[in-house]
């Protein structure tokens, strides 16, 4: 019968380790004894790394934790909290992009003068899967994000749209789970553009702050209906738009399994109904 901690088999304790943020596993397991530094030295040990934890808040001239060498590599999950509103990236993921091999997961805010750098970074992530994002949304940072070939999850926060005219992206993207989220008013010219380059999508979701939208029209729901994978869609809208959504809903999705819709209006006529 195992009666002590130290008794238990690695692979217990890989799973306990797992449940911990790096900063709380290194400060709190690292040598502590012999086995459990050699634990964390293991390559079958993976970590992730909380930004601006309460008791580690970095700043842009943060220096590089003494740890951060040891696990750069087994690294698979890095994220930013809301305690970081102006955004910057950490000195230590811009000069060490390369080393994060087995990064998957990547949520991270940052300002109008870091989106050439935010790609430099994310051209050097070969594993990345899920990717949030919270800035100012400009076209050529969105093109680059959805040419990212191992991007299945994409999670966009936007702050502001800075630019009038939405041109075609001409992107075939992998990705099939899209959460689009506006700080202030949803414009629906953005998430069209959007939606035409990702054919493979299998869940939407579409919120805003606001109640209003700008240009939910026929377009919309000629693209949503284009996309012959989709399961899972949930958005905001008017009550015109919806019941010419919903009549053409079962014989153009077949796929479709979940569907929610925010509808703002003062009432429904007769029609809405009978959909």
């Amino acid at each position: 019968m195992i009666t002590r901690a130290e008794h238990l088999p690695n692979e217990l304790w890989f799973i306990i380790f797992s449940y911990f943020e790096a900063h709380d596993l290194v400060y709190t397991f690292f040598k502590l004894n012999y086995r459990f530094t050699q634990l964390l030295s293991s390559n079958y040990l993976t970590f992730y790394i909380q930004l601006n934890k309460q008791n580690y808040r970095y700043t842009p001239y943060t220096p590089t934790p003494r740890w951060f060498n040891r696990i750069v590599n087994r690294i698979t999950c890095l994220q930013s909290t809301s305690q970081n509103k102006c955004g910057y990236i950490p000195e230590y993921l811009r000069q060490n992009a390369q080393k994060f091999i087995r990064l998957q997961s990547l949520t991270i805010t940052i300002n109008s003068q870091q989106t050439n750098i935010i790609y430099r970074i994310l051209r050097k992530l070969p594993s990345l899967k899920y990717l949030s994002i919270t800035c100012n949304i400009q076209a050529t940072l969105l093109k680059n994000i959805l040419s990212i070939s191992t991007l299945r999850i994409f999670q966009l926060h936007i702050k502001e749209f800075l630019w009038n005219i939405i041109n075609p992206l001409h992107v075939n993207s992998n990705i099939e789970i899209f959460y689009i989220h506006f700080l202030n008013v949803i414009d629906y010219r953005l998430v069209n553009c959007l939606l035409a380059s990702m054919s493979k999508l299998k869940q939407l979701d579409i919120s805003s702050n606001h109640d209003l939208c700008i240009s939910l029209n026929r377009k919309f729901n000629d693209i949503i209906f284009n996309l012959l994978q989709l399961r899972t869609i949930k958005f905001q809208g008017s009550e015109h738009i919806l019941c010419i959504f919903l009549k053409h809903l079962q014989t153009k999705i077949h796929n479709l399994q979940r569907l929610h819709l925010d509808i703002k209006c003062r009432f429904f006529n007769e029609d809405f109904f009978e959909i």
